[in-house]
């Protein structure tokens, strides 16, 4: 199916692989089936077998309620709402809520399961309860994120986690009234909003020194047509990526020309915001 326009030439987009694990795109029950059918038969062929049980169809974007019923072989893929791929929530909305809360739910198991012997040990450095979080809570958290499109809120949940970690390694409550911002320069962190940034533009900036002709870029780049819903536009990544060029002074036509040097744009992304 054409996801949209980018350099006057329209995008394709039909199938995502990694290693075994498949994903159909179309813009139609009809186009869906037979691609279905199409990499059956393929799968068949190269002596392997297509696992109903564990195939999803999800209509993303679509009204309400919409069903589509795809079947292989007279058994029908059971329809989702969301699911689960290379560790990351996908959702019919499109909406980042979902992940982001599995990603806070598995980051506060990992803090609850070691505050006690990690975190809340007076007999444990503060050096060594800040790489535990670095190796441990901000990788879980923060899996992912680069393709983020981050609302305030969802920035606020994710400040909320980090500092929970912090105050427990310096010590401190809610209830002793100290700013987060002191707390992480008692304890030598930095705002997880720093670590998030420069983790989004730098890969911006890695994907934008691509070659043309890779899919990765072409799909970032893509515009994409059709009419939208009635309503507030949804915040896109475009957006949030424009919105960080201008926290540091930048268009994203500025952005995309010093992009195409290494050094040039970390010192960029590791740059501390000018608004």
């Amino acid at each position: 199916m054409t996801v949209g326009h980018w350099n006057l030439r329209p995008i394709f987009a039909q199938a995502l692989l990694f290693a075994d694990d498949i994903v159909l795109i179309a813009d139609s029950e009809r186009k869906l089936k037979a691609a279905v059918i199409e990499w059956n038969e393929e799968i068949k062929r190269k002596g392997m077998e297509l696992n109903i049980n564990k195939s999803k169809v999800m209509v993303v974007n679509g009204t309400e309620g919409e069903r589509v019923i795809i079947e292989v072989e007279g058994r029908q893929m059971e329809q989702v709402k969301s699911y689960e791929y290379l560790g990351t929530i996908i959702n019919e909305g499109g909406k980042l809520d979902e992940e982001l809360r599995n990603r806070i739910n598995k980051a506060s198991r990992a803090y609850y399961g070691t505050k006690d012997c990690i975190f809340g040990k007076k007999e444990v450095g503060t050096m060594v309860k800040n790489r535990v979080y670095k190796s441990i809570i901000e990788p879980i958290v923060l899996y992912a994120v680069e393709s983020w499109p981050m609302k305030t809120q969802h920035m606020s949940r994710v400040r909320a986690v980090a500092m929970k970690c912090h105050r427990r390694t310096a010590g401190r409550t809610l209830r002793d009234r100290v700013r987060s911002d002191r707390i992480r320069e008692e304890i030598g962190m930095k705002d997880v909003k720093e670590v998030i940034d420069r983790k989004q533009l730098g890969y911006w900036g890695h994907v934008q020194r691509m070659d043309d002709e890779r899919k990765v870029k072409q799909y970032a780049n893509v515009v994409v047509g059709g009419r939208r819903k009635r309503g507030r536009p949804r915040y896109s990544y475009d957006e949030h990526i424009r919105r960080l060029g201008e926290e540091r002074g930048k268009t994203v036509g500025q952005m995309k020309r010093l992009a195409a040097d290494r050094d040039t744009w970390r010192r960029l992304s590791e740059a501390t915001p000018t608004l």
